[in-house]
C-alpha cells in the first residue's frame, strides 16, 4: 500500500476518533440516533480502511463495536474507552520517521561519476530533482519526446540519469525518469517538459545528500523526497502554458504602465493556479487493487481490480470520496457478488471474478461505472427480506414478482440504513451501511445520484458522476464575532485552545514554540488583552501569526466554480469568497501585514 494510502486514511481515522471523544462527553439522553448513525457509518468506513490496509487488529476492533451498537445501542457503550483502545491501534500502525520506504517498484544506482556529478553540484548548492514524464499512448515513436525533454533539460540543468537510458532508443519509452540538479527555479524544468504529446510532468525535489549516501535509490521513494516538499501533482501543460502568459502580462503590465491595475490579472492568475494540477488516480486505483487481492484471498475467492480512466487525476477532496466510495464498492462486490471459484466454473465463468472501473468524461463532468461478474442481486430474496422487515404497506405494496421489481426500486431498498441481503454480518460486511453511505456521499458532495444495473447471473453495475471542480481545495470556516471566516487549511498549521499566560505583558503577541508571534484579528491586529476560545496558528512562506477565534466550524471544499471576486476586497481578505454562504475567505499573506504592524507598534513603544 502507498504510504499516501495510509496517511489519508490515519487522518480520517483521526477524526473519527474526534467524534468519539465527543459522545464520551456527552450523557447518552444527549447523544442523538442521528449521533448514532454518524458513529456508525464512520465505524463502517473505518472497518473498510482498515480492511484495505490488511491491519486487521483495527479491522476486527471497529467490527466488535459495530456488533456493540446492534445489540446495545451507541448509549450503552463506553466511547472514552472505545476512543482509547482504537488510538492505541491506530497508534501502532502509524509509519516511523525512519522506517523504510513500501517495496519500490525499481530502483537505480548512481555510476560512480554520476556521484561525482551530483557531489560537484552540492557544493555549487544546486537543488536535486526528479522529474517523471508520461507520454501519450497516441505518439507510435515515445523515444523522439523523451529525448527532447532531455536536449531541453541539459541545456537549462544538470542532467545526471535517464531511465531508461538515451542510448537504448528501442526501450520503452513512455514513462521516462529524469534525475538532475539545478539552482534555477522549478518553471525552467516545467518549461523543458513542455513538450507536444508530454501529457504528464511529475516533478519531485529530492535530499540530495540522502541520494548519495545509499547505493540504491528507490525510484518513488519518500525517504529521499525533501522535508517540506507536497504529494505529486499531475500537471496540465495546457493550463500550466495559460498561467505563464498571464505572468508574463502582468510583468509587462507592471513594467510598461506602473499606475495599471493589477486586481483584475492576480485574480485570473489565482484562478489559474487553483486550476493548474490534480492528483494522480494510479497510486488510489493500485491500493484499492491491492486491498481487492487481500480480502478476496482471506473470503477463499479470487478476484482483481481493472480500471479505464479518462483522467490522470481528481482534485483532493474529491479522491477522497473516490476513495471512499471504491472501498465500499469493492467490498460490496466481494461480500454480495462473487461466488466462489467452483461455483464460478460450473457456470461457465473464469475462477478470478473481475472487478472493473472505467472513468469517462461526459460534458463538464467525470462518468464512473463499477462493475463486476459475480452472481448479481437475487431480487426474490430482497423482496423477502424487505417483507420480513415490514419495508413495504398499501401504500408500496411488494411485487407479486420479482421481475416487476426495477433496478431503481431495487437500489432504493439497498440503501435503506441497515437493510443488507446477507442473513448474518462479519468483518467485510453485512451491516446495511456500504450503499447507504455511498448515495449520502455523492448526493452531499456532488448532487450526483447513484444508479444500478442488476443482471442476474452475469453481474451489477454502478454508476455516478463527479462534476469537474477543478481542484477543489480545502478550508478552515471559523467564527469570530458572530461572523464566519474561511481560511485556505494548508496555511492553518495548527489549532488549540487559547493559553492566556502565553501572552505578552502588553497583550498584543503570543508564544508560540520559544517564540513570540503577533496576534491578528481577521481585519487587523487584535485589541490588545483580547481573549477567545481557541487559536488558529498561521504560517505562510515562513512567517508566522496567530488568529483567535471564537469558534471551528467546518472544512469546506470549494472550487474555483464556488467563489466570487469579493468587492470591495478588503487589505485583510483575498479577493475571493463563497457565493452561496458569503463567507469572506482571509488570504495567509495576512502574516505579513501583521509582521510589519507589529514591528510598527514596537517601535512606537
Amino acid at each position: 500500500m502507498s504510504q499516501q494510502f495510509s496517511e489519508t486514511f490515519i487522518r480520517d481515522a483521526e477524526e473519527l476518533l474526534t467524534a468519539l471523544h465527543l459522545m464520551a462527553e456527552n450523557t447518552p439522553a444527549e447523544n442523538s440516533s442521528a449521533d448514532s448513525s454518524e458513529i456508525a457509518r464512520a465505524l463502517h468506513s473505518l472497518k473498510s480502511g482498515a480492511s484495505f490496509l490488511g491491519w486487521e487488529d483495527l479491522e476486527t476492533e471497529a467490527h466488535n463495536l459495530e456488533s456493540l451498537m446492534a445489540d446495545t445501542g451507541a448509549g450503552e457503550i463506553d466511547w472514552s474507552e472505545a476512543a482509547v483502545k482504537l488510538s492505541t491501534l491506530l497508534d501502532g500502525h502509524r509509519p516511523s520517521p525512519a522506517a523504510p520506504a513500501d517495496s519500490p517498484v525499481k530502483a537505480v544506482r548512481f555510476s560512480a561519476l554520476e556521484k561525482r556529478v551530483l557531489a560537484e553540484s552540492r557544493q555549487r548548492g544546486e537543488r536535486l530533482y526528479r522529474l517523471t514524464c508520461v507520454v501519450d499512448s497516441a505518439e507510435l515513436l515515445p523515444y523522439p519526446r523523451a529525448y527532447l525533454v532531455s536536449s531541453r533539460l541539459e541545456t537549462t540543468t544538470t542532467l545526471v540519469k535517464t531511465v531508461p537510458p538515451m542510448n537504448e532508443p528501442d526501450a520503452n519509452f513512455f514513462r521516462p525518469v529524469f534525475w538532475l540538479t539545478t539552482d534555477s527555479s522549478e518553471d525552467e524544468i516545467y518549461k523543458a517538459a513542455d513538450v507536444d504529446l508530454v501529457s504528464v510532468a511529475e516533478l519531485t525535489a529530492l535530499d540530495i545528500a540522502k541520494a548519495l549516501s545509499m547505493e540504491e535509490l528507490p525510484v518513488g521513494s519518500p525517504v529521499l523526497e525533501n522535508k517540506g516538499t507536497q504529494d505529486s501533482l499531475i500537471v496540465d501543460r495546457g493550463r500550466y502554458n495559460s498561467l505563464r502568459q498571464i505572468a508574463s502580462e502582468l510583468a509587462w503590465r507592471l513594467d510598461h504602465k506602473p499606475d495599471f491595475s493589477v486586481s483584475s490579472l492576480i485574480t485570473e492568475m489565482q484562478r489559474s493556479l487553483e486550476n493548474l494540477a490534480y492528483h494522480p488516480l494510479e497510486p488510489l486505483l493500485e491500493d484499492i487493487a491491492e486491498g481487492v487481492t487481500r480480502i478476496a484471498g482471506r473470503r477463499g475467492i479470487e478476484a482483481a481490480l481493472h480500471w479505464e480512466t479518462a483522467s490522470g487525476g481528481l482534485d483532493a477532496p474529491s479522491l477522497d470520496v473516490l476513495s471512499e466510495i471504491l472501498r465500499q464498492m469493492a467490498r460490496n462486490s466481494l461480500r454480495h457478488g462473487v461466488e466462489s471459484p467452483e461455483e464460478r466454473v460450473r457456470a461457465g465463468k473464469n475462477p478470478q471474478a473481475t472487478l472493473f472501473l472505467r472513468m469517462e468524461r461526459s460534458g463538464t463532468s467525470y462518468r464512473f461505472r463499477f462493475e463486476d461478474d459475480g452472481r448479481g442481486i437475487d431480487k426474490q430474496k430482497v423482496i423477502e427480506r424487505a417483507l420480513r422487515e415490514g419495508l413495504f404497506s398499501s401504500e408500496n405494496p411488494a411485487p407479486e414478482h420479482p421481475e416487476e421489481l426495477t433496478d431503481a426500486q431495487l437500489l432504493n431498498i439497498l440503501c435503506l440504513p441497515g437493510f443488507s441481503s446477507a442473513e448474518t454480518a462479519d468483518t467485510d460486511g453485512g451491516r446495511g451501511l456500504g450503499l447507504e453511505m455511498v448515495r449520502q456521499l455523492l448526493v452531499r458532495e456532488f448532487g450526483s445520484e447513484l444508479e444500478l444495473e442488476n443482471k442476474p447471473g452475469q453481474g451489477t453495475a454502478f454508476q455516478w458522476s463527479f462534476p469537474e471542480k477543478h481542484l477543489r481545495q480545502p478550508y478552515l470556516v471559523f467564527v469570530v464575532d458572530k461572523r464566519s471566516w474561511a481560511l485556505p487549511l494548508e496555511s492553518v498549521y495548527r489549532r488549540g485552545v487559547m493559553e492566556p499566560e502565553k501572552m505578552n505583558a502588553a497583550g498584543q503577541a503570543y508564544t508560540v514554540e520559544n517564540g513570540l508571534v503577533p496576534l491578528v484579528s481577521p481585519k487587523g491586529l487584535l485589541p490588545p488583552g483580547t481573549l477567545k476560545p481557541y487559536i488558529l496558528e498561521i504560517r505562510h512562506r515562513g512567517r508566522r501569526a496567530v488568529l483567535p477565534v471564537d469558534d471551528l466550524l467546518s472544512e469546506e471544499p470549494w472550487g474555483v466554480d464556488d467563489l466570487v471576486p469579493a468587492e470591495p476586497a478588503t487589505p485583510w481578505c483575498r479577493a475571493l469568497k463563497d457565493r452561496r454562504d458569503n463567507i469572506p475567505i482571509l488570504s495567509p499573506a495576512v502574516v505579513y501585514a501583521a509582521l510589519e504592524l507589529f514591528r510598527y507598534r514596537l517601535k512606537l513603544n
